[in-house]
């Protein structure tokens, strides 16, 4: 499944094949398995509530039938999923657990909650932690200033 890139959203390069690799593994619905944290990180650097906001909704839209994946193993293990103007939004796991993938809508989803969790004159940013799965995989959904990749 392909993703549709809006004018205003760039994708970052590897999204098309993390999900691409997630559709091949049959990758299942990610739940978490105890109450998310959501983390507030919002500072005078932070991305604006309106470009993180639609960053966010763009994910979503990908719908729950698309896996969003990181799959960078190198020291941030994280992979920036996509950015509008100063926000991007990404995905981290812990090392080792680098091709961890979850449903697009369902990432979206947390990623909107952090950003109207998290928003503060105008800006926002944070983190969306949970462990998913008997497996104790780890996620955080992270939205962050695009000018600080």
């Amino acid at each position: 499944m392909e993703a549709v890139i809006s004018s205003r959203s760039r994708l970052a390069p590897c999204l098309k094949f993390c999900m691409f690799v997630g559709l091949l593994l049959g990758a299942a619905e990610a739940v978490p398995s105890y109450p998310p944290i959501i983390t507030c990180a919002t500072s005078g650097r932070s991305p604006t509530y309106n470009d993180a906001l639609e960053a966010a909704k763009y994910i979503t839209n990908l719908g729950d039938n698309t896996q969003c994946c990181n799959n960078n193993c190198r020291s941030s293990v994280c992979t920036t999923m996509g950015y509008v103007g100063t926000a991007a939004v990404g995905l981290c796991t812990e090392a080792g657990q680098c091709n961890m993938c979850m449903p697009c809508g369902e990432a979206g989803g947390y990623l909107e909650r952090v950003v109207r969790q998290c928003q503060m004159g105008g800006l926002t940013g944070g983190s969306y932690e949970a462990v998913l799965d008997e497996n104790n995989f780890y996620i955080d959904l992270i939205v962050f200033n695009y000018k600080d990749t």
